[in-house]
């Protein structure tokens, strides 16, 4: 059976979500909304459709070859077993607290040091992006719970049960507060004096690039998922990352992308998913759950801001100082271990290629085979043995 949701059809059993094209046009995006698009939008619109190959992504949008999986550091073994049974998304078993952190009350999910692991105070905080919840972090906890750490992962700030931010601020430079003070609230809760890791993908990675260049002496690791570091300025140097980035430009258009993630209890979200990983067979835990919380008071308002607020700044920036420079921005001294799915539908994986020249400190950089921008859910096992061993490192 499949079910149209104005972009494409996916298959909903679980043997297969492989997305078809509906050959979309931006009017499609215009009924299922309700909103005349601006002219931007639809060009915007208009060059990512019809969406008629893999997942819907036009090949030019894609990785040059979504198959090869290499470490650019090649000190690393390519990540090359077979995929991963899908275990994450059931939170059922995983203990919560209430951390306060920056002035905000952040629900968090948590693990303890597994029995068989030697417990010397270490933590982790590990951050969700979109369109996601803190479930996703699931299958990082546990692998982080092995290596003997105490792990949290909070609902970002505006994601219902989180609070909201009381100012409306949702700028890179308050996610990046929100997870240094996340850090050192998990350390007084739990009493941990060891080493502090910070992990992030997508929207968590933007933050955890944040926290480290402002506040690198907070942690002592880092671990950042599907975003690389600078992204809005590598978007000069990769011109067709801004097609891929197209739902980042109908975000900005006003009330539409609100109906648009609401539309049909939220398959969007469902459109968004199977777009930005091909050939992932996620539970229907996991997506009801996020569900739930964008079904939770304001979460996809908030959630929108995240994008509203990133890109006004940016174009600012780019009105008064010109096309930024991904050499121009603060370098990063905390030893990084950085994550790509290879078949990224949201970014693309090239994007990673130079990430070593945000860094002062060393950086590696891993390509997952056969995954795509939820590659800790789609390969959990490969990505949290990939952690723990630099976590050793």
């Amino acid at each position: 059976m499949t079910v149209p949701i104005g972009f494409v059809s996916y298959e909903t059993s679980n043997s297969s979500r492989a997305a078809t094209a509906l050959a979309t046009s931006p009017a499609m995006l215009s009924s299922m909304t309700g909103a005349t698009l601006s002219s931007a939008t639809t060009v915007m619109l208009s060059r990512t459709t019809p969406m008629a190959k893999s997942m819907g992504v036009d090949g030019a949008l894609m990785s040059e070859d979504p198959a090869e999986t290499t470490d650019l550091n090649a000190d690393a073994e390519p990540a090359t077993r077979p995929s991963d049974p899908v275990a994450a998304g059931d939170t059922a078993g995983y203990g919560t607290v209430e951390l306060e952190a920056n002035g905000l009350t952040f629900e968090c999910l948590v693990e303890h040091p597994s029995a068989d692991a030697e417990d010397e105070g270490d933590l982790a905080v590990c951050l969700h992006g979109f369109p996601d919840d803190a479930g996703s972090m699931v299958p990082v906890l546990d692998a982080l719970s092995e290596a003997g750490y105490t792990a949290v992962a909070p609902y970002m700030r505006g994601y219902a049960p989180t609070d909201p931010a009381p100012d409306g601020e949702y700028t890179v430079r308050a996610l990046g507060t929100d997870a240094t003070a996340l850090l050192a609230a998990t350390a007084d809760r739990f009493d941990c004096d060891g080493d502090r890791v910070l992990v992030g993908h997508d929207w968590g990675a933007v933050a955890t690039y944040a926290a480290a260049a402002a506040k690198p002496g907070a942690m002592d690791r880092l671990v950042a998922m599907a975003v690389p570091p600078r992204f809005n300025a590598l978007l000069t140097r990769y011109p067709r990352q801004a097609l891929r980035s197209w739902y980042m430009w109908f975000f900005q258009v006003p009330g539409a992308p609100e109906r648009a993630l609401r539309w049909r209890d939220f398959e969007f979200v469902e459109f968004l998913w199977g777009l930005w990983s091909p050939g992932w067979d996620y539970s229907r835990s996991r997506i009801e759950s996020v569900k739930s919380t964008f079904a939770r008071g304001d979460t996809v308002e908030h959630a929108l801001e995240y994008y509203r607020q990133i890109m006004g700044s940016s174009l600012k920036e780019l009105v008064t100082s010109g096309p930024p420079s991904p050499d121009e921005r603060p370098t990063i001294e905390v030893p990084a271990l950085l994550v790509t799915g290879a078949r990224d539908g949201s970014i693309g994986t090239e994007l990673f290629d130079e990430a070593d020249r945000a860094f002062d400190g060393p950086c590696r950089v891993l390509r997952v085979k056969e995954a795509g921008h939820f590659m800790h859910q789609e390969r959990p096992s490969l990505v949290g043995d990939e952690v723990r061993r630099f976590l050793r490192e």
